[in-house]
Parts: structure tokens; C-alpha cells; sequence
């Protein structure tokens, strides 16, 4: 009897000996080709493809004689990686029914393409990866071709690690009918500059942190929508670029460290909903000092916020802020506003509001404000006690400016309307001249001069800049005014006047259109003349347009130019040299070459540069 149970216990252990071999090596890596992959329950799952030098890779339905269903962890991670440069696409067959979240992780993936057959998967022209019916969105390649991408209305989710790495990526929407954002969806897009998340998404990752867009160190721009209720646990961490945010009405809590190590957040306009801040919301803000808030000082007070550190590495700065009361978040999230060599652009629609704005630390140094944008209303004191101001161009349509916009701005020379607007001469209230410039064709309810304002009334033609009106000009508001009008009308080649003044102008003009001579005005006064702005490139004997110049320098071509060849009746400014030192190399590094957009701003930065030092050099030259 003993013996028998003795070999009955021998044989018990020689089939778990066998079980326990066929599975370890039914579970072991197995390579065939490129595909190195794993077999469990008859299935195979891919781990590993070896595609240097591959451009196409095209994954087999059988790996080992076994259907190959899923793809595993990282399986196609590339760590010698140039993104890029050897970038592959990627076939998936139609056995493929499962794929793991991380399977395009840190990849040099372009484009994955699904087989149509394939009952659980689909992809788009794009080669982003999705679920059959388009629902979900499941991977994007990390070498994703384009620059910035829609997604499908059909969309109700973004998984985990959806676009993790893809580094190309420059700007990104998140339509409304998207209602949740897996964790580290948009983790290490370090290209993606423009971010806009759209009304009805739900949900950012999960209470415990989601590093939604943790590490997009290029971001510049982020639209929050109130759908969400609460901005989520480490949603923008290291945003390094990040400079300001709208936090809209209908936020109810900023949770642990979203906008923790944003070192360049400087401009925070906090809702009145606002009930909670987790501790870290703001921890290594360092640039961060003034907060506006919608609510007043009695709901501030009734804030729970937690200043304390998170894991004792952040240092407080919420509760050392300055914090400004009873400013609406409303008014602000559609504003955008950037300070360029003392010229303030906005951007955007809706109001610019009165009261406390971050734009008047620069007010003692600001020389010129541009306003290109759909502004219903300039409110009064937007723009008040700015010592340096000079130019004001308005690049906008049915604008009301209220009286006091522009008060006490001693200096105002020029204001110039590219598009209609209400104003009276109590906008621009200040005890001094100013020259408007208005289009013929656009209406204003400032139609005669009145209380110091010189209307001028003005129209473009072809390449021809025509002032209708006696024009009296010194040489530096000559140039400067010559500088605002090419931001607007690119191709200006000549100037007519009805009636043109000026004072210490040496320029020159064609006295015939087409004629090749030129002749110096001789006298102050030209009735019925036509200009030409005379512009030197180096030596050249042949002056060139303000246009080419700017557009010289935008795209480096000209490095120097001279305002003026020769003038022996001005000898302070006889050659005067003028070197560029690359003002648009930062632009440059931020603009991919050869695109559109990335010209146009290109063009437009340097157009603010020329008009900032012509404004500074004349103003010296021009009163000698």
C-alpha cells in the first residue's frame, strides 16, 4: 500500500514538472524576424520590433504558428531614436484586437495603419489609432506628421498615453464632445504651443494625479473650460513657457500641484466659484506675485487654500501674491497680450477692461499700443498714464472707446484706424495735439478735429497711401507713422497728399511716377506731390520700399541699411548706419521654416522692431 502511494506521489509530481516546463516555455520570448513575442493561451502577444533601417512594418496575423492578438508594453520603443529622421509606419492586421496603452510609447512611429477587416480597430489619414467605431481615440504615432490635428466628433475618450512624446505636435484641441482625458494623454509634447480644451469635457485624468499635459514645456496658451469643475491634480506640472491663465467661472477647485514648477506663470485670474486650493496648486511659481480675482475680498477670505508645500519641495507663493479683487475672469479669457520692444499687441475679442491690468507694469516704457482683434468696447483708464506712449494703431472693427481710455498720455502723436470705431476726443483726453487717422471709407463719430485731435482722413490704393488732408510731420513721426501704416497695407510704395508739410525731413521723392531720377524737395510744402520713402540697403545706388526692408529683415537678407545715402543739409544723419543683430532669431527658433504662419509672424515681429528703432532714432536725429 505504502509503495503504491509512493508512485502515485512520483507520478503527481512528474505531471506538475511537465506543466510547470510547457508553460515556462510556452510563456518564454520567442523571436521570428524583427518580432521578438510571448505565447500564452494559444495566442501570441507582440513585446519587442527591431525596425532600424525598416520604413514599413508590416506585423503578421501569425507569429509561430500562433495568431498574434495584442501589443504589448513598448513593444515598438525605439531607444536610439532621431524622431523623425527614420520614422516607420506601421500595419496593424486584422487578429489585432488589443493593444496596450503603451505599445507606441517613445517610438519613431509616423503613421499606424489598421486593416480594414480588423473587427475591433480602425485608423485615420493622420495614422492615429482608434476603436472601431471611432469612439475612442486610442494612440497617436509619436512621429506624428502633422503640426497640429482635429479630433473627430465622434470621439468620447482619449486613453491614457494617447499622444505621449509626440513631439511635433504644436497645437491641439479637445472638442466638447470629448468628455474625458485619460492620464498623461499629452505627457512630453514638448512642441505643443496652443492648447484648447472646449466646453462639455468632463474630466482630466483621475483625482490621483494625471499629468494630462505635465512636461508640454513649450505651452504657451491654454483655454480651461468650466464643464470641468475642478482643474485636475498635476494637470500643466512643469509648463515651463506657461505665462498666464484664465480660470473660468464654474471652477470650483485647483487640486495638488496642476500648475506646479511653472516658473514663467506669471498672470493668474482666479473665478469667483473658486472654493478650494489643494497645497502645491501653485508650489515653484516663482515668477508668479498678483492674482486677479473675480469674487471680493470677503469670498477671498472664505478660500480654502492650503499653502503648505507638497512632500516638502515646493515653496509657498499663493499666499505671498498680491491679490487684486472684483476683476471678472470673463473679460480676460479671450485676451491676449504681448509687450515687444515697448510695443503692446492685443489680440483676441470681447472688452478691454479698466481697473488693475497686468499690462500696466510696462506703462512708464510702452511707445506704441496695437489692437488687432474683434473688441466691442476700450473701457476708460484701459490705457491711462502712460508717459512714453506715442502711437495707437487699431486694427479693429466697431470698437467703442470710452472716454479716459487713453487719458493722460501727454505724448500721443498718432492714432490710427484701420476699421470703424466710436470714440470722442475725451478718449484720448490729455492737453497736448494728436493726429487721427481715420479710413475715408469707414464712418467714425469723430468726423471734424476737436479738442486737440487733427483728423486725417486717409485711403490705400494699389501700392499708393493716400493722406486727404493737409499732413505736417516731423521726420521721426513721419517714419513712425510710415511704420504703423506697412503693418497693415504690406505692399506701400508711394505716398500722396493733398497738401504735405514738414519739418527737418531730408527725403526725396519721384517727381513723375515711374521716373528713375530723384530730385530733393527743395521747400517745406508739396501740394499734390507723391513720395517715396528713401531706404538704402548697404551700398545699393537704388533705394528700396519700407516693405522690403521689413520683410529683408524677417528673413535675414539684409543685415544694414541706411535711412538716408547722402544729405549735405543734414550731416547728423549723412550715412547713417543701421546694423541688425538678428532681433528675430528667438522668433525663428519658435516658427517651423518655411511655413505660413510662421512667416507672417516672422514679418510682423520685425515690423515692430523697425518701427521701435526708427520711432528712437528719428526722435534723437529728427529734432537736431
Amino acid at each position: 500500500m505504502k509503495s503504491f502511494n509512493r508512485r502515485k506521489f512520483l507520478v503527481f509530481l512528474a505531471i506538475i514538472a511537465v506543466f510547470i516546463s510547457l508553460t515556462v516555455f510556452c510563456a518564454s520570448a520567442e523571436t521570428e524576424g524583427i518580432f521578438t513575442y510571448s505565447v500564452a493561451n494559444d495566442e501570441a502577444t507582440l513585446t519587442k520590433v527591431d525596425y532600424t533601417g525598416v520604413k514599413d512594418i508590416v506585423i503578421p496575423e501569425t507569429l509561430g504558428g500562433y495568431p498574434v492578438t495584442e501589443l504589448g508594453d513598448h513593444c515598438l520603443k525605439d531607444d536610439d531614436s532621431t524622431l523623425g529622421e527614420e520614422a516607420a509606419s506601421v500595419f496593424i492586421p486584422k487578429t489585432v484586437t488589443s493593444v496596450n496603452k503603451s505599445a507606441f510609447q517613445d517610438s519613431d512611429i509616423k503613421r499606424i495603419i489598421v486593416d480594414e477587416n480588423n473587427p475591433a480597430l480602425s485608423s485615420d489619414d493622420f495614422g492615429v489609432l482608434y476603436n472601431k467605431d471611432k469612439t475612442v481615440l486610442f494612440n497617436a504615432p509619436s512621429a506624428f506628421a502633422s503640426d497640429n490635428y482635429t479630433v473627430p466628433s465622434s470621439v468620447k475618450s482619449i486613453r491614457e498615453w494617447a499622444f505621449h512624446t509626440c513631439i511635433l505636435l504644436e497645437e491641439f484641441t479637445i472638442p466638447g464632445t470629448v468628455e474625458n482625458v485619460g492620464e498623461a494623454a499629452f505627457f512630453h509634447c514638448l512642441n505643443m504651443r496652443k492648447l484648447t480644451i472646449e466646453d462639455g469635457v468632463k474630466q482630466l485624468g483621475d483625482a490621483h494625479g494625471c499629468n494630462v499635459f505635465a512636461w508640454c514645456y513649450a505651452l504657451e496658451e491654454v483655454r480651461i473650460p468650466a464643464s470641468l469643475g475642478v482643474v485636475a491634480a498635476s494637470a500643466f506640472t512643469e509648463c515651463y513657457a506657461l505665462e498666464s491663465i484664465v480660470i473660468p467661472e464654474g471652477i470650483t477647485e485647483i487640486q495638488w500641484c496642476a500648475f506646479e514648477y511653472c516658473p514663467a506663470l506669471k498672470r493668474v485670474y482666479l473665478p469667483s466659484t473658486l472654493t478650494t486650493i489643494v497645497k502645491g496648486a501653485f508650489g515653484n511659481c516663482t515668477a508668479l506675485t498678483d492674482i486677479c480675482y473675480a469674487g471680493s475680498a470677503e469670498d477671498w477670505a472664505n478660500v480654502s487654500i492650503d499653502t503648505s508645500p507638497y512632500a516638502g519641495s515646493s515653496p509657498v507663493v499663493i499666499d505671498t501674491c498680491n491679490i487684486h479683487y472684483n476683476i471678472s475672469t470673463e473679460a480676460y479669457k479671450d485676451l491676449t497680450f504681448e509687450n515687444d520692444n515697448d510695443i503692446l499687441t492685443f489680440s483676441g475679442s470681447g472688452t478691454i477692461p479698466g481697473g488693475w491690468h497686468y499690462w500696466d507694469a510696462d506703462k512708464d516704457t510702452v511707445t506704441t499700443v496695437m489692437i488687432d482683434g474683434d473688441y466691442e468696447t476700450i473701457e476708460a483708464g484701459a490705457f491711462a498714464d502712460y508717459p512714453e506712449l506715442t502711437t495707437v494703431i487699431l486694427d479693429t472693427d466697431s470698437t467703442a472707446i470710452a472716454d479716459g481710455a487713453f487719458a493722460n498720455c501727454p505724448n500721443l502723436q498718432a492714432v490710427i484706424f484701420f476699421g470703424g470705431s466710436d470714440f470722442s476726443a475725451s478718449a484720448f483726453g490729455f492737453e497736448g495735439t494728436c493726429k487721427v487717422y481715420e479710413n475715408a471709407d469707414a464712418a467714425h463719430t469723430l468726423s471734424t478735429s476737436q479738442g486737440g485731435l487733427t483728423v486725417i482722413p486717409y485711403r490705400f490704393s494699389a501700392s499708393a497711401l493716400s493722406l486727404l488732408g493737409e499732413v505736417t510731420f516731423e521726420s521721426y513721426e513721419f517714419f513712425d507713422t510710415l511704420a504703423a501704416f506697412s503693418l497693415k497695407y504690406d505692399d506701400i510704395q508711394k505716398l500722396t497728399f493733398t497738401r504735405f508739410t514738414f519739418d527737418e525731413i531730408p527725403l526725396y521723392f519721384y517727381p513723375i511716377e515711374g521716373k528713375k531720377t530723384t530730385k530733393r524737395v527743395e521747400d517745406n510744402t508739396l501740394i499734390n506731390g507723391e513720395m517715396y520713402p528713401l531706404i538704402y540697403e548697404d551700398d545699393a545706388e537704388t533705394p528700396i520700399s519700407f516693405n522690403q526692408l521689413v520683410a529683408g529683415i524677417a528673413d535675414k537678407s539684409i543685415t544694414s541699411f541706411s535711412l538716408i545715402s547722402s544729405d549735405e543739409a543734414h550731416p547728423q544723419i549723412k550715412d547713417t548706419p543701421i546694423v541688425i543683430e538678428n532681433p528675430q532669431e528667438e522668433e525663428d527658433n519658435n516658427n517651423e521654416e518655411g511655413t505660413e504662419s510662421g512667416i507672417v509672424s516672422v514679418i510682423k515681429k520685425a515690423m515692430r522692431w523697425v518701427i521701435t528703432l526708427l520711432n528712437k532714432l528719428f526722435k534723437i536725429l529728427g529734432k537736431k
